[in-house]
Order: structure tokens, then sequence, then C-alpha cells
């Protein structure tokens, strides 16, 4: 006997069908992006929101902890100054003038990088920005964009970033919102050309009662150099998913993470990094501070392909625990088929180092001042390399954090 099993939609998923199709015809671009948005909220309806029995999304339970879903709302773009080498459009100005060509470049996500979250961003993106830099630019001041979901409602923005053939630039993204109870979600797309040096960072900062979905996919061409940051300071639940690309020979990538997290909060980073060309080098750190009863998750994944001789791939994943009530998951993977690589993974979670504590303890500096600098020393590393400046503003971020957690 064949039984069919139909899946029963959520509150939650009822309305985000509803929105859809109250809205979709009168979301910017309706006659060039319609198509694809109606393909990617047909595969969002497919599956749902992302429950633990889906292998992505474990620990990080959607459809539990999404139950409601807030009225739509608009994004708020800001977009950056002018600067020489640096073309910036919003998305209703570059759809306008070439539909066809955003709507192609916003459709594409490599193979293995799919999420519904993802899919349902596509579907609702009603905002966003155009950022192109020229070839052989040399930009002296970063590049900055921000997208804030309005308070207490929903609302979905995209970035198209491209970076010409041997230019280097810093991009630094303020995405989420400050304001109580906004959902929302942002997806970057950067398309990085042979010989590029490229900054790339993102400040996730959601609100104490925030949700915020976010995705970056990156291309990266031949001997390029791709440095990310992403730092989560703040959100009720925050989940991103990165995806890199190597589609070229002999490029470098830097990954690296910081999640702040007090409370419930509830943030999860997931990345997927495809060694698809030879010689190509990644590095991946993503630490974790965590405090009450927060939880951090870290997935990532480092697939090798059969043509991808000479690659050096190495991830880490680090949590430090402020609380006994706090939670770390770690779970990252290699998927190797060529034989000439060096690759390779750890994860560690561990309390503040009591024995350093008492160390300088012991030379007169109290508790509180001692667990922070140790702390402060922990979270720090994710800055290394980068330009002086731009460290001292995130650095100055969990600082901030740091002050308002440690009693």
């Amino acid at each position: 006997m064949n039984v069919q099993v139909q899946r029963v939609e959520t509150p939650a998923e009822l309305k985000l069908a509803s929105q859809f199709a109250e809205r979709k015809d009168a979301l910017v671009g309706a006659d060039t992006l319609g198509a694809g948005r109606a393909a990617a909220f047909a595969r969002f309806e497919a599956v749902g929101l992302p429950h633990r029995r889906v292998e992505e999304f474990k620990y990080t339970d959607m459809r539990a902890r999404l139950r409601e879903v807030a009225d739509a709302g608009e994004t708020q773009v800001t977009l950056p100054d002018a600067q020489g080498g640096v073309r910036v459009t919003s998305l209703a100005e570059a759809l306008a003038s070439d539909g066809a060509a955003i709507a192609e470049r916003i459709a594409e996500r490599f193979t293995g990088f799919d999420s519904p979250l993802l899919d349902l961003n596509e579907a609702f993106a009603s905002a966003g920005a155009v950022i192109d830099i020229a070839a052989g630019a040399n930009v002296a001041e970063p590049v900055r964009a921000g997208f804030a979901h309005p308070a207490g409602k929903r609302g979905d923005s995209v970035a198209l970033y491209s970076v010409g053939s041997g230019a280097s630039v810093t991009l630094i993204e303020k995405a989420g919102s400050a304001d109580g109870g906004a959902q929302g979600g942002h997806v970057s797309h950067v398309d990085v050309a042979d010989g590029a040096k490229v900054t790339f960072i993102r400040h996730v900062d959601a609100g104490a009662q925030g949700v915020h979905s976010g995705g970056l996919a990156v291309t990266v061409g031949a001997n390029a150099t791709f440095d990310l940051l992403l730092v989560v300071s703040t959100g009720e639940l925050v989940r991103t998913d990165i995806g890199l690309r190597f589609v070229g020979g002999d490029a470098v990538a830097n990954l690296r993470g910081l999640h702040l997290a007090g409370s419930t909060r509830h943030v999860d980073t997931t990345l997927f990094v495809d060694h698809a060309e030879p010689g190509c080098v990644s590095r991946e750190l993503f630490k974790s501070v965590l405090d009450d009863r927060a939880r951090s998750v870290f997935q990532g994944k480092i697939l090798v392909r059969q043509k991808a001789q000479k690659t050096d791939g190495k991830m880490m994943a680090q949590a430090l625990m402020l609380s006994d009530d706090a939670e770390a998951d770690s779970k990252p993977e290699l998927e190797i088929y060529a034989d000439d690589v060096q690759c390779g993974h750890g994860s560690t979670t561990g309390r503040v180092d009591d024995t350093l504590l008492f160390y300088l303890m012991a030379r007169g500096i109290p508790k509180r001042e001692a667990t922070r600098m140790l702390v402060s020393a922990f979270a720090g590393e994710v800055f290394d390399d980068l330009d002086e400046a731009v460290a001292e503003e995130f650095s100055a971020v969990a600082e901030e954090w740091l002050e308002r957690h440690l009693a």
C-alpha cells in the first residue's frame, strides 16, 4: 500500500505564502525578477522552514524558532559615498537599466550552496545595491553599505558586488536592525576577478529581539585574494550561510568570524568552501564568546575536487564560554577527491584559563579587568592582518559587548 505523506504547513509558512501571493507583483523589478522569484519561492515551499531533521539545520531549527512572521516592511539601504573607480546604483536603478543581467546575477548560486532561507530572500528581496569596482582600481577608503530591516517588520535585501581584475578594495556591510523585533534577510553576491584583492567585512547587528538570516556567495578568480570578517554582535537568532568557490587557480581566501552572544541568543554560521581549481589556499577561523544561555553553531565544509591538486585548506572553530549554561556546537567536514593536498580541521571549546587569570590577578589586576583582557586576546585574533583603522573599529564592537557582559 502506498501512503502519501503531506507536509503540514506551520502558521509562519502559511503567512509567508500569503505575503508572497499579495506582494510578488508589487516588488521591485516584478517584470524582470518575477520568474526567478516564483521559482525561488516554489523551492522554499517544497521544503518549508528548515528544521533539525535537515542536516544543515540540525542545530538550528528554524521551524521551531520562527513561530510568527512579522508583517512586511521595506529594508532601508544606505549606499556608499562616491569614490573613483566605484560605481554604485540602487537595485531599482540597476533593474531599470539592465534588468536581465541583474536577474541572472541574483539567480546564480553555485551547486552545493543551497538553502531555503536563501530562496526566501531571493523571492522577497525588495531593496538592495549593485556595486562595481573597476579593473585596476585601488580604492583608498572602505566602501560602506547598510541594510536595515524596519522595526517590528520583515524585510529582505540583496547586494551584488563585482570587483574587476587587479583591483584592490575593502567592502564593509552592516546588516540587521538595532530596532526591536525586526526580521529579515540579506544576501550578498561577490565576484572577485583575476588578480584582485578584496577585504569584505559584514557586521550583523540585529537587535535584542531580531531574527536575521544572511548569506554570502563568493567566487574568486585566479591569483586573487579574498579576506572575510563576519562579526555578529546582537540578534535573538542569526543564521549566516557562506559559500565560496575558487574559479581560478593559485588564489587565496582567509575567512574569519566572531560570534558574540549572551542571554538566550542563537548564532549559526554555516560555511561551504569549494576548491574547484588547483593551487588554492583557504584558511577558516571562527570564534565564539558566549555568556548566559547563549548558543553558537559553526558548520564548515571544505570540498576539494579532483582537479584541485596542490590545495591547502585549514579550518578551525573555537568557543570561549563565560557561563556554564552556554552551548557551542561545531561540525567541520572535509570531502577530498584530489591526492596531492594539505587539509585539516579542528575545534576547541573551553573556559577562561584559570592559570592565566591567576597570573594577571597576582600582579594586581582586578578579576573583571583580567578576564576582559584574556577574552579580548582570544577574540582579537580574527582582526589580525586587517587594516589598522578597520581592525580598531571592529575591535571596539567586541569591547563594547564585553563591557556589557563581564559582571
